[in-house]
Order: structure tokens, then C-alpha cells, then sequence
């Protein structure tokens, strides 16, 4: 498990700053070196992509100050940016999640590139045959179906193809609290 240290104490991160909910920017209340009461706190860590502010000398990840400050507790081992941005930190973009939740709605696993063999377009949809019919033609349908833990779990299938991306859609929303884009 990683080991994660402590957050300063809510007296500490109130006293230094305030958080704006639309925004999701932390406001410094307190001017320090180069930094003036008022401005924006923190700074994009290039390497992970997220921002972080400093606290007393020790670097934080913000969306986890801010956990902190609107849920009054430390956040959970793993915080999740429903819309995969790691920079947007408004609190209704994030939420506590297993790491298992959090890698599958990475931009890592979520954009990897589909199949060249993938007709539809989704990952997940496929065409394929249903049945042959007396005369030896198919009978075609879209499929949707997941992988979770290693094992395809069928979601529903259509003869119209929109018709099963909406039950792939449907099913992401109601099990992920998000919709799969549509590709581009």
C-alpha cells in the first residue's frame, strides 16, 4: 500500500487558505515570498500532472487539501477526477475510489487505442453474428459487453447500433457515475 503523509491539520489549511467550489482554485489568504494574498495557490508538478502547493516546507497534492478542507477528514489511499483532469479540482470532480476504480477511469486505460479489427467505433461494441437464418444468411447484431476482473460480462445487444451504445452508455453511468465519451 502506498504510504501517504498527513495532511496539516484543518486549523493549518483554513488559516492559509480559502477554496473557491467553481473554480476549484485554493486562494492564498496569507502573502509569502513571491506569493501575495489573493493569488492562486499552487503549481503543476509536470511530471504527475497534478498540482501542488507547499505547506510548512512539504509539498501536497491540492485536490487532496481540498478533500480535506470541504469533508473536515483526510481523503481515502486514492481520490479520483471524475472528468480525468488532473488539474480540475472542483469537489463535484472528485471523489474516493479503490485503485482499481481510479486506473480504470485513467486517460491511460480509457484512451488507449481501440483494435484496428474494432467496426464500431466503441470499445466494448461489437457486430457479429447472432444466428443464420433457414435460408444460410446471419442475422446481425451490436453487443455490448464489459471486461471487469478478467471475465466479459454481456451488457445487452440491438439490432441498431445506437440502440446498444446507449445500453453501454447507460450501464457505465449507472455502475461509474459517468458517461464513455463518444470517440472522436
Amino acid at each position: 500500500m502506498l504510504y501517504r503523509k498527513p495532511l496539516p491539520t484543518l486549523e493549518v489549511l483554513h488559516a492559509m487558505f480559502d477554496y473557491e467550489p467553481d473554480t476549484g482554485h485554493l486562494i492564498r489568504k496569507t502573502s509569502r515570498s513571491q506569493a501575495r494574498a489573493g493569488d492562486i495557490a499552487g503549481c503543476l508538478d509536470k511530471q504527475s500532472g497534478y498540482i501542488t502547493v507547499s505547506v510548512k516546507n512539504c509539498n501536497y497534492r491540492t485536490h487532496r487539501i481540498i478533500w480535506k478542507m470541504v469533508h473536515g477528514v483526510e481523503p481515502g489511499q486514492t481520490l479520483d477526477h471524475i472528468n480525468r483532469d488532473r488539474t480540475d479540482n472542483r469537489i463535484a470532480n472528485l471523489r474516493q475510489v479503490t485503485q482499481k476504480e481510479n486506473v480504470e477511469n485513467s486517460p491511460r486505460h480509457y484512451e488507449r487505442k481501440l483494435l484496428s479489427t474494432n467496426t464500431s467505433g466503441y470499445r466494448g461494441l461489437s457486430h457479429k453474428v447472432d444466428y443464420y437464418r433457414k435460408d444460410g444468411t446471419p442475422k446481425m447484431i451490436w453487443e455490448a459487453n464489459v471486461e471487469i476482473d478478467g471475465k466479459v460480462k454481456r451488457i445487452g445487444s440491438s439490432v441498431d447500433k445506437d440502440k446498444a451504445i446507449e445500453k453501454l452508455k447507460k450501464y457505465w453511468l449507472d455502475t461509474h457515475d459517468y458517461i464513455v465519451p463518444d470517440p472522436e
